[in-house]
């Protein structure tokens, strides 16, 4: 069980019903995923076989995936399904002494869903959303120069509203882009 937790949450209850960690890997159905072609699409509208952008961190490319499953998971009638969010602005970005002067990105999905992230410059690592920190790093997808970049983030939220149901894309290359920002297959 606890090995199931670890890789995704993928226990069941005694009568075979979803656990309720499973609903904590996923995105509302309006998130924001890069298709392959740079076009957007909302999360609950990307289908099997459909190419998004996705990255693979052990080469620093951005590349193309297919999606290879999408899991869909509603609320029980009674309840709804808390979304954190943390706000990102470019880590090199020059500011004036008051804060950013780049209006901060927000990325939004349930606390347990993994993001690629970094503290300074160490390596990357798989961590949840909920335990990202202000201060540590996300990387965003740069249309401009087709690469990702470090971007900072300057706010964190436990619950920035709720949803009745969630979405998450299952990848070829265990990646995708969600608001640009690169997460991670559950």
């Amino acid at each position: 069980e606890m090995a199931s937790l670890l890789l995704g949450g993928v226990g069941k209850t005694v009568d075979g019903s979803p656990k309720k960690e499973e609903y904590n890997f996923c995105f509302a159905a309006d998130a924001p995923v890069t298709m392959a072609d740079g076009s957007v699409k909302a999360i609950s509208e990307v289908r099997i076989g459909e190419v998004v952008k996705s990255y693979d961190a052990a080469t620093g490319m951005v590349i193309s995936s297919s999606a290879t499953r999408i899991d869909v998971h509603q609320s029980p009638e009674t309840e709804s399904i808390a979304l954190a969010g943390v706000w990102l602005v470019p880590a090199q970005e020059l500011t004036a002494g008051i804060g950013s002067l780049t209006v901060p990105v927000l990325l939004e999905a349930t606390a347990n869903h993994p993001v690629l992230t970094a503290t300074n410059e160490s390596t990357p690592v798989r961590k949840a959303l909920g335990d990202v920190k202000q201060g540590e790093m996300l990387y965003r997808y740069e249309a401009g120069t087709n690469a990702v970049t470090a971007h900072r983030v300057v706010r964190v939220e436990e619950r920035i509203r709720t949803v009745k149901a969630v979405y998450n894309l299952v990848t070829e290359r265990g990646a995708y882009l969600v608001n640009d920002t690169v997460v991670l297959d559950k």
